[in-house]
């Protein structure tokens, strides 16, 4: 079976001649990524968006009103902001760096603060300090991510015969597909919604979520170049329960080999609430995709011994541990509470 990764191109020699500089000061770098979003013969890929737009806004807070779920910044601080942009603001300082926010411009009271999009998603501002410096992003659109003009996905007049992107998360299923305007009233990206047929592609991709993108059958590979921003921290990720389809963003390197970064047992799940197992039995678990056959592959689970990912099979490599490399994606299947998940700084 060919291998599920998905081809990288990633400039480390440019991380790598300025992280340091970065690192230091602004906590940014760049980086470029080639994405194979469909594989020739292969109905399906799970994919995912290996980076952050470049920030709109940075600074540091003012304080948090918590009665009015709002954030103080500076006046001005949103003025470089696309209009109607889906923007997150990023905690990158203090014990809750790596925590992200929606946020609701509409509800804000004044240019110095910023309402706050269902709170809890990926941090509390009742965890905040209030002080904590911040990076604002515009998040990536479905439309932005992928023509709709069928130039580079197939465009059709019904779903079946359409590029799809499917969402998963332990909450919910959402189909996107391609519409070529024949049937429906616009031509684009396109979801059900209540028996009708909506335009969809302003939709926003949180971070830390991949998707499926299943095809008609294609001859030759997809791939689509993407920029964006190297953080210094694992961004936070909700994990609700049942199964989630998620990712990891690209990280500047903190300690160790950098090969390792996206090692399974590297990325802090063992440290966010994952729950081990001594066999694999009714315990969270690690699922691959199989592009191939459309299904979960090889599965892992955390050894309550040895605190290491192992696969369930008695078949599999005992040596086997699935890459997270983002771009990619991968599953977990929750079997508790909600929690979030992030690499811990060490």
């Amino acid at each position: 079976m060919k291998s599920p990764i998905i081809l990288i191109l990633f400039l480390c020699s440019v991380v790598a001649a300025v992280a340091n500089q970065i690192s230091a000061s602004l906590h940014q770098a760049v980086g470029t990524h080639i994405l194979r979003i469909v594989e020739a013969g292969q109905r399906a890929q799970i994919v995912s968006i290996p980076f952050l737009k470049p920030s709109v806004a940075r600074g540091r807070l003012n304080g948090v009103d918590l009665e009015t779920q709002q954030l103080q910044v500076n006046a001005g601080t949103l003025s470089t902001a696309a209009p109607n942009a889906a923007l997150i603001l990023r905690i990158t300082s203090g014990i809750n760096a790596g925590a992200w926010f929606i946020l609701d411009i509409t509800s804000s009271n004044s240019e110095s603060s910023i309402a706050v999009k269902d709170n809890g998603l990926a941090g509390a501002i009742e965890d905040l300090q209030g002080d904590e410096s911040f990076a604002i992003h515009e998040l990536f659109q479905l439309s932005e991510l992928f023509p709709e003009d069928g130039s580079l996905c197939p465009a059709a007049p019904i779903d079946q015969k359409a590029t799809q992107v499917h969402f998963f998360d332990g909450r919910e299923f959402n189909k996107y597909w391609l519409s070529n305007g024949s049937i429906t009233a616009h031509s684009g990206w396109t979801v059900a919604d209540r028996g009708m047929l909506n335009y969809a592609g302003n939709t926003a991709i949180l971070p830390g979520t991949s998707f499926l993108i299943v095809s008609p059958a294609s001859i030759e590979p997809i791939d689509i170049r993407l920029h964006g921003t190297v953080v210094s921290q694992q961004l936070k990720i909700p994990l609700y329960p049942g199964y989630n389809f998620v990712s990891t963003v690209y990280t500047l390197p903190q300690n160790g080999p950098e090969d390792d970064l996206y090692n399974l047992n590297h990325i802090g799940l063992q440290e966010s609430g994952f729950r081990p197992s001594s066999n694999g039995t009714n315990a969270d678990l690690v699922l691959s995709f199989d592009p191939t056959s459309g299904k979960f592959g090889q599965s892992f689970y955390l050894d309550v011994n040895d605190n290491q990912f192992h696969p369930t099979s008695q078949n599999s490599n005992n040596e086997s541990v699935l890459t997270t490399a983002p771009g990619s994606g991968f599953v977990i299947l929750n079997r508790g509470d909600t929690y979030l998940w992030g690499r811990h700084s060490q």
